[in-house]
């Protein structure tokens, strides 16, 4: 009988090459681990925590004080800057500035909304609870320069610092890292956030710590909202023809905060900053309303 003809790709490696193969060859990597995808997810919650807390041992020490007129000597340089940036981190610039740069979903804005309600009510909360007297009403106004609104009371936290801190988070994440045009999108992001943190101390309305608690507070709940409850559902009924329209009507409607806060006495010097709101505004409630109204083709 002829010899069977022997297939090498059918027979089981020799001991000698066997060995020179590598375990991992041709095999997928394994998913990581569960704990470690779990403190992947819990590491911004983390991080936001050690913000709060090194804002907390900031208040009320010489360090704080020090940081505060480094920062605020800068509001007199430049006062229709820094006035424009604590404008935006107002809850209703942010909700324009997610509405232009997410225009076709419904997650980032559903975010947002979770972190205005829940994260503001516990950072009013917080001041309330705290009483922590601003610069102003702690140094006297010989020691602060003021740009707009003279506050004096309910320092920590910082609101705007959360606001910016979470509006900046939420739009990292939905943009990333993976393109060039992403990575600089995210950092534009990124310095727009520490930008409005800074305004704060710039224009004397807040300690160096209370805006790190802020930002610390904004951080963590950012990545809160994105498995909040219910938050998805937010989501899906803002991507509906109705919800689009009831977004392009609060676009209108959320000038009305930047307006406010431009007024004599206050962020005056920001007015410019509200009317370039106005076409942002209108635009993107136009977008989602002509959305919905175009005819359907044939």
């Amino acid at each position: 009988m002829p010899e069977p003809i022997r297939d090498p790709l059918r027979e089981p490696l020799h001991e000698s090459v066997r060995g020179a193969v590598p375990a991992s060859a041709g095999v997928p990597s394994p998913p990581p681990s569960r704990p470690l995808s779990a403190l992947r997810r819990a590491a911004p919650v983390v991080a936001g925590a050690a913000m709060c807390g090194a804002g907390f041992a900031l208040e009320g020490s010489a360090l704080n004080e020090a940081l505060f007129h480094a920062v605020n000597a800068l509001g007199p340089m430049a006062p229709r800057l820094w006035s424009a940036l604590t404008v935006a981190g107002l809850a209703g610039v942010a909700w324009i500035i997610v509405a232009e740069a997410r225009p076709a979903e419904g997650r980032t804005p559903a975010r947002l909304l979770w972190l205005v309600v829940v994260g503001g009510l516990i950072v009013h909360l917080l001041k309330h609870a705290l009483h922590v007297a601003r610069p102003l009403g702690q140094l006297g106004a010989g020691a602060v320069n003021i740009v707009g609104e003279a506050l004096s009371q309910g320092s920590m936290p910082s609101g705007h610092s959360a606001t910016a801190a979470a509006l900046a988070t939420l739009l990292v994440i939905e943009t990333g890292w993976a393109t060039r045009r992403a990575a600089a999108a995210s950092t534009g992001w990124i310095v727009l956030g520490v930008a409005i943190c800074l305004s704060r101390i710039a224009v004397g309305a807040h300690w160096p710590g209370d805006v790190l608690v802020g930002a610390g507070l904004g951080l963590a709940f950012a990545h809160l909202a994105c498995h909040a409850w219910p938050v998805a559902r937010i989501a899906r009924a803002l991507a509906t023809p109705v919800g689009r329209r009831v977004q392009g009507v609060t676009l209108l409607l959320a000038l009305v905060e930047p307006f406010g806060a431009t007024q004599p006495h206050h962020y005056a010097d920001a007015r410019w900053f509200a009317w370039a709101l106005v076409p942002l505004a209108a635009w993107g409630a136009w977008q989602r309303w002509r959305r919905d109204l175009a005819p359907a083709e044939a």
